[in-house]
């Protein structure tokens, strides 16, 4: 079985994801600390986890920038997963 990082652990271990297994058991881990130290969390219910989330998409670029690494987040495999998704996600909603 696999190490579940919580805490600062966990936010090292988002520095290293680099497959698909990878993000799994980080989303694993990122519930774990969730149920272990939910009054810590700014976004405590998914409302503001996922306002969070769209903020941090909208701000990503400047986010980027700051750290000074050259990432073009219209081609990351997160907006390749939206572009992918969103014909899916759409049919769910209507």
């Amino acid at each position: 079985m696999k190490k579940i990082f919580t805490g600062d652990e966990l936010v090292e271990y988002a520095k290293t994801i680099g497959s698909k297994e990878e993000f799994e058991h980080f989303l694993k881990c990122l519930l774990q600390d969730y149920k272990e130290n939910q009054n810590e969390w700014e976004n405590a219910d998914l409302s503001r986890y996922l306002d969070g989330l769209a903020q941090f998409v909208i701000d990503m670029s400047s986010y980027y920038a700051n750290l000074k690494e050259d990432i073009n987040v219209n081609d990351t495999a997160l907006s390749s997963n939206v572009k992918y998704n969103n014909g899916r996600i759409n049919k769910l909603l209507l």
